[in-house]
């Protein structure tokens, strides 16, 4: 089964209520450092006081069934029973967790009469076990209660402290797997070396101010005396050369984490010399005075308060005295203010000492276009740049009829042109769009590594051997959204086509296609996870996760449930709130909310405009009667409804509803009721379309190629 995102706090080094990481001793020997709080089964570990008592009304329930099942001696004849003596195959593990997991899950869904919360399903999925058993400490207490009564509780890995044994033969039998360098993990890191990254990485996030990043960055930009090819070097490299000197205070066991940062801060600035070099049969572009890079598209890491990152293309290029830069896309309008009725504006920008003392300026000039039309309306205007860069812009699935013109059209104007993919699906997906569009290809760039590509380490690990798809039951069996997120990265990534197929269904349960479903979501097990307590949080990284793997025929109802929980629009292009931090929308996306969130606001009132229109009805009994209880059920929902769910057009009259009608004729009932579905079906119809989508048509074609569906 694969970590969720705070893999640490789930495995008890964390806090569970802050995240914060803590020097403590392996899980099972920590018990003393637990102040009472936590009173029977430490699965749940609350390290400061303030904390545990925040976070114990939040566990408190679950705490109080794993100890009352504990102590039944039933339960546990029968959870001893799934387990076997010795060390065991990985097959046979993965069998043995997964029963174990499935029978704590129904004993604990029973005895709270509920099911249980995100919260609580992944305490009970990322238990600890024994790395050769798969032992848990309840199942050691248990056994330990019917023999000799001493309590072997797990131990850890000295090392990552995140692999588990219950004895030291057990740990010789699995210690050579768990440390061993690996072929499916980068660099040939062993599963421990790993875990271990991934524990700095969370304590560096932790430690990095936001005002210490700015100069780790300005470190990273430190101005060249001459060009340095870099195709001879990496980021280690250049960060080692440029960051790591320079940080003051900062224990040397946190430089893969800073080398992650910084890189994924700088890879389009990054990518773009390296781009160059590699297109360029000499070095005499860098000895020019004058640079043009045209970027299509806005990256998804673009931020106009990282614009000063630019800035490292001059301190690279030292010769370069005028660096031109064009941002071409609708949405850089909402990210960096640009004037209504302007279609495009230069700035100059601010610039170092150095660079402004050497006689250095950078110009970015916004263009609220796409290439094509900014192309087209420059007329005799438009220079050739010198490179012409699309990030990770998913060619073949987003517009791709548009993106079809834009690459014709700089094959026309011999323009040099990179396109960067997440992954290599992907890039296959683009490479075949653009061969048919006739483009020459460059070999060294084509279907390769990008080595300048961002090197964060996330939680969901590359390809481990516990990434097996027992772990993952098929829907409907209840799972995560850490889970199912993680694995459909992971199965998208290696081609797993089964794990994505899997993956997906359970996605896709929480956001329905049909109206009907839509209307009977919340019934039955339609849905096998949920959005948890911060939804719209959870929406914007739904939606973000719909676009990295073309999963688009969610988009329509995640944008529609995110307009609905959104107060004020403004609160996308700022983030939402997600714990600490802000989860950010891209560009594109946020222009495609904003144009359906107004559309979807406006809908409401023509939800329920069968209560007015038409005034008359054909054959009613009672004229009068009818129109007075038909002005009063609207009147109600003006006041009543529509001020407290502006955005939920589709919710505003709902079954219950028609109790507000309870004396019209039969005549008048029959017609309203036909109107009201009738408009509810055309909303339904339009809501992609709302949301610059493809038709429902087109999207369940989508999701059937998608799930083997054809």
């Amino acid at each position: 089964m694969l970590p969720p995102t705070n893999l640490t706090s789930a495995l008890g080094l964390a806090c569970h209520n802050c995240d914060k990481l803590e020097e403590v001793q392996p899980k099972g020997d920590r018990t003393p450092l637990l102040s009472g709080i936590v009173v029977a089964y430490t699965l749940t570990t609350i390290f400061p006081e303030d904390c545990q008592k925040q976070h114990w009304p939040r566990h408190k329930a679950l705490c109080k069934v794993l100890r009352s099942l504990e102590k039944d001696t039933t339960v546990a004849r029968d959870l001893i029973a799934t387990f076997l003596e010795g060390p065991q195959s990985l097959e046979t593990l993965n069998r043995i967790s997964i029963s174990h997991k499935s029978q704590m899950v129904d004993l604990c869904e029973a005895a709270l009469a509920r099911p249980l919360g995100d919260d609580e399903y992944q305490v009970l999925s990322y238990e600890p076990r024994c790395i050769a058993c798969a032992r848990t400490d309840i199942v050691l207490r248990m056994e330990a209660s019917k023999q000799d009564g001493i309590f072997r509780s797990l131990r850890s890995c000295a090392q990552c402290k995140m692999a588990f044994h219950c004895c030291d033969s057990h740990w010789d039998a699995g210690r050579a797997l768990h440390q061993a360098p690996s072929t499916d993990l980068p660099g040939g890191l062993s599963q421990c070396e790993m875990n271990i990254q991934v524990r700095l990485d969370g304590e560096f996030r932790n430690i990095m101010p936001a005002s210490r990043l700015r100069h780790y960055m300005w470190q990273f930009m430190a101005r060249q005396q001459s060009w340095a090819l870099l195709k001879t070097l990496s980021w280690e490299d250049v960060i080692a050369g440029d960051v790591w000197k320079s940080v003051v205070g900062v224990a040397p066991k946190f430089k893969p984490a800073c080398v992650g940062l910084v890189s994924s801060l700088a890879t389009t600035m990054m990518t773009i010399l390296y781009a160059l070099e590699q297109l360029n049969a000499n070095l005499k572009w860098t000895t020019e005075s004058t640079l043009t890079i045209h970027i299509l598209g806005s990256p998804p890491e673009f931020d106009p308060s990282m614009l000063y990152m630019y800035e490292s293309i001059l301190h690279r290029l030292p010769s370069v005295k005028i660096l031109h830069i064009v941002f071409c896309s609708p949405a850089v309008a909402a990210m960096v203010r640009v004037p209504s009725m302007a279609r495009s504006i230069c700035r100059e920008v601010d610039v170092c000492a150095e660079c402004s003392s050497g006689g250095a300026t950078i110009f970015h000039h916004y263009a609220t276009k796409h290439y094509e039309d900014y192309v087209r309306t420059e007329g005799s205007l438009f220079k050739l740049p010198d490179l012409a860069i699309a990030t990770n812009a998913f060619l073949a699935t987003n517009d791709s009829a548009r993106w079809r013109r834009t690459i014709k059209m700089l094959i026309e104007r011999r323009i040099p042109t990179v396109f960067t993919a997440y992954d290599q699906r992907t890039a296959g997906r683009d490479l075949e769009l653009i061969r048919d569009c006739g483009a020459p290809l460059v070999p060294s760039l084509t279907m390769t590594k990008n080595p300048w590509g961002s090197q964060v380490m996330h939680p969901n690990f590359d390809k481990v051997a516990i990434f097996d798809a027992s772990f993952f039951e098929a829907h409907p069996a209840k799972t995560t959204y850490e889970i199912v997120a993680g694995i459909l990265r992971l199965s998208t990534k290696y081609e797993v086509n089964h794990l994505r197929r899997r993956a997906l269904v359970h996605l896709s349960s929480a956001f329905p296609m049909r109206l009907w479903d839509w209307d009977f979501r919340s019934g039955g097990n339609r849905k096998s996870w949920s959005l948890g307590d911060q939804p719209a949080a959870r929406l914007v990284s739904v939606i973000q996760l719909c676009r990295e793997t073309d999963a688009l025929w969610i988009l329509p109802s995640a944008f529609y449930q995110l307009g609905e929980l959104v107060v004020d629009a403004t609160d996308i292009i700022h983030g939402v709130e997600s714990g600490a931090s802000r989860l950010q929308l891209n560009p594109t996306d946020q222009i495609a909310f904003l144009d359906g969130y107004f559309l979807q606001r406006s809908s409401a009132t023509g939800i329920v405009r069968f209560l007015y229109h038409p005034v008359n009805i054909e054959g009613c009994a009672h004229p009068a009667r009818c129109a007075k209880i038909r002005m009063r059920a609207l009147n109600r929902v003006l006041h009543d409804d529509y001020g407290d769910f502006p955005t939920s057009p589709l919710g505003i009259w709902e079954r219950q509803h028609w109790e507000r009608l309870p004396d019209i004729c039969s005549i008048c009932s029959r017609e309203l009721r036909l109107l009201h579905r009738q408009a509810r079906d055309e909303l339904w119809q339009r809501l992609p379309e709302m949301y610059n989508l493809p038709c429902w048509e087109d999207l369940e074609a989508s999701k059937g190629a998608a799930l083997g569906l054809e």
